[in-house]
């Protein structure tokens, strides 16, 4: 197919012309890049594919600018189609291509990544196809609730456990919500008993958040500070080290998840999930060695 696509090649004594093709562009911005694409398409009137039905070939190029860093990536990809002459095969064919994706991110994206369906060990071709089957009957079960975000509808049927710990990894306080709520909804349950400074990721970052826990608990927010914040103060040193020791609460998840078992996608009713979520809170806690911070680190800082 790059044949039909050669520059014009002159020798002496023979001359071979470029091909009358027809050519459309487009330009997107978003993402946090600049994505410009050009095709080219030439109708194969000699029948040179010998293909079934093909009438056409095209040329596609994309070329990605990536805002942020300035690279850019450039893309050429072939391809036949059976649309016949018309003015404006290249703009329908441009639109074809751009809405193959819709497929990708609609369906496949859908099962292998939000699904974990890539993720997922299977032993037989049989259990593959079941869990096929199921993985699609969750997304239409999804799209036929009314839910156009996979992603946002399992959250929504899920459940979020939030807690609060100290250095040693004691679990101070625990509250659990819906999966679709807000992370800094729960905060000013999860802090009433406590005082001094709790330390949270970019997720907890809420100007009024700081403002209410400061003033109805006396206790103060640290969170990592945004790139653009205005008129923000330099932070101290202590916060800085406790927020990059914040991987603790990591370490604590993940052995609530695979030591406690507290994850289980199979219960039966709500008593035996909230059972075998409380069993597993108290087996973590009657552990004997937890993660943390150690105890000089703690010294150091108040020193």
């Amino acid at each position: 197919m790059q044949q039909f696509f050669q520059p014009p090649r002159k020798a002496k004594g023979w001359h071979i012309p470029a091909l009358e093709y027809h050519e459309a562009t487009s330009l997107d911005k978003g993402h946090g890049r600049i994505e410009q694409r050009r095709i080219r398409v030439i109708y194969d009137e000699t029948e040179f594919l010998n293909w079934p039905n093909a009438k056409l070939v095209f040329r596609l190029e994309r070329k990605v600018t990536h805002i942020a860093t300035g690279l850019t990536s450039l893309e050429t990809a072939y391809g036949i189609s059976s649309l016949g002459p018309e003015p404006t095969v290249a703009q329908q064919l441009l639109a074809l291509a751009r809405a193959h994706w819709c497929i990708e991110n609609g369906l496949h994206y859908r099962r292998d990544v939000t699904l974990n369906e890539d993720a997922t060990k299977m032993k037989s071709a049989t259990q593959a196809e079941a869990v096929a089957v199921l993985n699609n009957f969750i997304v239409g079960l999804a799209q036929k609730l009314g839910f156009a975000n996979l992603a946002y509808a399992l959250r929504h049927f899920k459940f979020k456990l939030h807690l609060t710990i100290n250095d040693r990894g004691e679990l101070l306080n625990v509250l659990l919500t819906p999966g679709n709520v807000d992370d800094r909804k729960p905060v000013p349950k999860l802090v009433q008993q406590l005082f001094g400074k709790i330390y949270g990721d970019k997720g907890y970052i809420s100007k009024d958040l700081h403002a209410s826990l400061l003033e109805l608990f006396g206790v103060q927010l640290v969170t990592q500070l945004k790139a653009n914040a205005k008129n923000r103060l330099p932070m101290i040193f202590s916060d800085k080290l406790l927020l990059r020791k914040r991987a603790i609460v990591e370490c604590v998840n993940d052995q609530l998840k695979n030591i406690s078992q507290i994850e289980h996608t199979r219960h039966r009713s709500v008593a035996n999930f909230m059972v075998n979520l409380i069993c597993g809170l108290i087996a973590y806690a009657r552990q004997p060695k937890k993660p943390s911070l150690g105890r000089e680190t703690i010294a150091c800082l108040v020193a």
